[in-house]
């Protein structure tokens, strides 16, 4: 896939495994399990978007085959902070021209995923759902599944791209 506008944090990956960590040293950890597919790693927190930018999500995942992309945050504990993480870094993207016109425009999918390090990943939904809920559905032109679009994972729990 060409660059979607940024060259310096973006790696194509086709590793079986792709692992995501925060650069932070947090405790949180993604795996995803890829199957021959081709993903773009991009990293956004300290990257694409830095400490001015606001809140930014750590990570997005491009799968190009099936045309989805993957907002990653990995968390401690903190749900609601996560949710407003991820809706504001989908739109400062939608935002950049080259975004727009290789992902949004090609009709990816958006899909959130909150990686949580510490205990069972809880029931409760915070208020920040809704902010999330209603950017996905504007790009994905579609009404959201939660554990589809929008998933809660616990470190280091495996999920097919």
């Amino acid at each position: 896939m060409a660059s979607i506008g940024f060259p310096a944090c973006e790696r194509e990956r086709t590793d079986k495994i792709i692992s995501l960590r925060d650069k932070r040293g947090g405790k949180s950890n993604y795996i995803g399990l890829n199957h021959g597919k081709n993903i773009t790693q991009i990293e956004i927190d300290g990257c694409v978007f830095n400490e001015l930018d606001g809140r930014k999500c750590d990570y997005l995942l491009l799968n190009n085959n099936d045309r989805l992309s993957y907002l990653i945050e990995l968390k401690g504990s903190s749900l609601g902070d996560s949710y407003h993480q991820i809706a504001d870094t989908l739109g400062k993207l939608l935002g950049c021209e080259g975004f727009r016109i290789n992902v949004f425009e090609k009709k990816y999918r958006a899909l959130a995923r909150v990686v949580l390090a510490k205990g069972n990943v809880p029931g409760i939904i915070p208020s920040s759902y809704n902010k999330l809920l209603k950017i996905i559905e504007k790009v994905n032109r579609e009404k959201v599944i939660d554990g589809i679009h929008i998933k809660r994972i616990k470190s280091g729990q495996e999920e097919i791209l």
